[in-house]
């Protein structure tokens, strides 16, 4: 899960991931609300952001692809918070074995929303600071607007570049002696021709 976000200061513009240990389990609790729901004092790290699912098929996926589950989203506007707690010492003990008690937990809660500034609501972990300090070095990720911008502009240059190739092939054929049509002559067939 990919989040879209404006502010430079939060971990979660970047695919979803616990940041705490290598190999084992982890506690992961998603739950998807109506509205948005109050805050645990239990958790030790809270971030906010906006999130569009990009198609109707949204999912949670173990961090190698192990599984995965489907979240049952609407393509719509939602807001996320992600809360964490035990990272800093589940990142101490770094790998986690079956039969050890779980050091850290992490919720993914989802609902309905207009599109918001990202926001940091608690940070205790070093590793959540650090995260944290690592976005902000990022640039932000494209807006909507210029998405679709880029998106027009790629249109153009595919539609450009499909011109010359057709203008080409003709130039090629007159001048080979084999025209299909009569020789376009716009500004590229005069200098090629």
């Amino acid at each position: 899960m990919t989040c879209r976000s404006g502010h430079r200061g939060c971990c979660l513009r970047r695919p979803l991931r616990s940041n705490s240990r290598a190999p084992g389990n982890v506690g992961f609790t998603v739950e998807v609300h109506d509205q948005a729901p109050s805050l645990d004092a239990v958790w030790e790290d809270v971030v906010e952001v906006s999130f569009r699912p990009a198609s109707p098929h949204s999912t949670l996926m173990q961090w190698a692809g192990e599984a995965c589950w489907d979240l049952g989203l609407e393509e719509t506007d939602y807001r996320v918070r992600y809360c964490a707690k035990g990272m800093d010492q589940a990142r101490r003990e770094d790998t986690r074995m079956d039969d050890e008690p779980r050091l850290d937990s992490y919720l993914l809660q989802l609902w309905p929303a207009e599109p918001a500034t990202d926001r940091v609501l608690k940070q205790t972990a070093a590793i959540a600071a650090y995260w944290h300090g690592y976005a902000r070095e990022r640039p932000p990720p494209p807006t909507p607007d210029e998405r679709a911008e880029a998106e027009r502009q790629a249109r153009l240059r595919q539609e450009r570049d499909e011109r010359e190739q057709r203008l080409a092939l003709d130039c090629w054929q007159w001048v080979a002696g084999c025209p299909a049509r009569p020789c376009a002559r716009g500004a590229a067939m005069s200098a090629a021709c």
